[in-house]
């Protein structure tokens, strides 16, 4: 099932609208998921990230203009919302084709 889910997610990045039929309990499930529906579900866990992240520069005492590069590494981090998101946040394109072994 999990891996249903992720090629769901995978999709959703690249189309506006998708779908998809998944097997829950080897029974079939036909699903249209439209991107917006995507992004709703996801905006909670965007925002209490991104309030981790302002958090932690406060603590730090880091000014968002100090910031050369904000790194995205990892499989959430090509949906476009949260690309958007972190933009928006930090104001500055985030930088998402870096190998995080080498960052």
């Amino acid at each position: 099932f999990m891996q249903q889910v992720q090629h769901i997610k995978e999709k959703l990045s690249h189309s506006s609208e998708i779908q998809e039929t998944i097997f829950i309990q080897d029974q079939p499930y036909s699903l249209m998921i439209k991107r917006e529906e995507y992004n709703a579900c996801i905006e909670p866990i965007i925002q209490r990230t991104l309030d981790i992240c302002r958090g932690v520069l406060r603590d730090a005492e880091i000014a968002l203009q100090d910031l050369q590069g904000v790194i995205l590494v990892g499989g959430a981090t090509r949906t476009p919302a949260v690309v958007m998101a972190v933009r928006d946040c930090f104001k500055q394109n985030p930088l998402c084709d870096i190998n995080p072994d080498e960052a």
